[in-house]
């Protein structure tokens, strides 16, 4: 199943971007189709990079951390939409001690 742009979109989009006019998408569908439909509609201009950022509080005994994915071309196939993944922890402590 595919669900393509409205022919107006992306002209809507463009007036509204040009207006100074912040566009955002929110949808509870898969992330992947989320990226796909804002790449089609050039909400993500042509040739930028993607990149998934998810930030964990700590708990008891685990520090915070930061991950972050790149996101490649979705037409790569299953299981390929990200090239790498990398796991940075969140050092700053409020007691400024490093863990």
């Amino acid at each position: 199943m595919e669900n393509h742009l409205k022919k107006e979109t992306k002209p809507v989009l463009k007036e509204l971007s040009e207006a100074r006019i912040r566009n955002v998408m929110i949808t509870g569908d898969n992330l992947q189709t989320a990226i796909t439909v804002a790449k089609n509609s050039e909400m993500i201009p042509r040739g930028s990079h993607v990149i998934l950022v998810e930030a964990n509080e700590p708990e008891e005994f685990v520090p915070a951390s930061v991950t972050w994915q790149l996101v490649e071309n979705q037409e790569s196939g299953p299981g390929k939409n990200v090239s790498e993944c990398y796991k940075a922890p969140a050092w700053a402590r409020a007691d400024g001690i490093q863990p």
